[in-house]
């Protein structure tokens, strides 16, 4: 077949899958328990300050209650410290999905591999955004249920964090827009460090953070010039045209956040499917 083709089958994408799970299946093992294990780490150390809490409150007969909301608060610390490791692992996966393009010799296995530019590009969104969202949650539900037998107790165990928002008011919409509104920025940290491992596929991770400090620094020098302040009243505009439907406000957030993600993708598919064997940057 024509290596550099972009036709899809869904018999040979199969076989691509069950190919590359034989030749990586050591690399996704090391991946998946170096992530799991720092979720365990997090649950196992907040364990042991909230254990050592909870002692010094029972030595002191506290009121249960007071204990129910301490071993609710700590859920909360590890909690947000596995939302750091969660931002954290989706950029770094998000860096290693065009890693074999890194070297000549990689990029010639990658483009001679009997399948199309398409299959081999939906085989690293599968493994390095779909399965490492699959993997990170998996992590975290094991790091939470790990620190409710230590403390907390099995009864606070949850699918989702509900104690983050364990407010009066609190409804189930309110906590899935929730989760779009924190999810949907963390896609696209996957999404911008895929596409830079697509653009520099060595180092790929830190070159795609040096390229968005400067971006920062150039919004801020922008700002300091008043282009921030005009972008800010254009947006004030449109919210106070539309203030009291905050539904409107909601759906464009997701609209936007959507719209930078597939173009991401994108992008580096664009990038990955015009691959050559000798990158203009790249020496070997």
């Amino acid at each position: 077949m024509n290596h550099t083709s972009t036709a899809f089958s869904v018999n040979r994408f199969s076989r691509l899958l069950a190919a590359d799970w034989k030749i990586n299946r050591g690399q996704y093992i090391r991946i998946s328990a170096a992530g799991v294990g720092c979720y365990l780490a997090v649950a196992i150390l907040v364990s042991v300050f909230a254990i050592q809490a909870l002692n010094n409150k029972m030595n002191a007969m506290v009121a249960i209650d007071s204990l129910s909301f301490m071993k609710v608060e700590y859920m909360g610390y590890y909690t947000l410290a596995s939302f750091f490791i969660t931002c954290l692992g989706l950029t770094i996966l998000g860096s290693m999905t065009f890693i074999s393009m890194n070297s000549r010799a990689g990029r010639i296995s990658t483009i001679m591999l009997p399948a199309s530019m398409t299959e081999k590009f939906l085989l690293r969104f599968l493994v390095y955004c779909i399965g490492g969202v699959v993997l990170l949650n998996v992590g975290f539900l094991i790091g939470e249920l790990t620190a409710c037998i230590l403390f907390a107790g099995i009864d606070l165990f949850e699918i989702f964090p509900a104690h983050m928002f364990d407010s009066p008011g609190i409804t189930a919409g309110i906590v899935g827009k929730a989760i779009l509104i924190i999810t949907l920025p963390m896609l696209l940290g996957n999404a911008i460090y895929s596409l830079g491992s697509a653009l520099w596929p060595k180092t790929s991770w830190v070159k795609t953070w040096v390229v968005l400090q400067i971006l920062w620094l150039l919004f801020a020098f922008t700002g300091a010039f008043g282009l921030f302040n005009i972008i800010f009243d254009f947006f004030k505009l449109i919210v106070m045209d539309i203030r009291g439907n905050e539904d409107v406000l909601f759906w464009c957030y997701i609209a936007l956040f959507i719209a930078l993600i597939a173009g991401c993708w994108l992008i580096a598919w664009n990038r990955f499917r015009n691959t050559q064997i000798v990158q203009r940057f790249m020496k070997k």
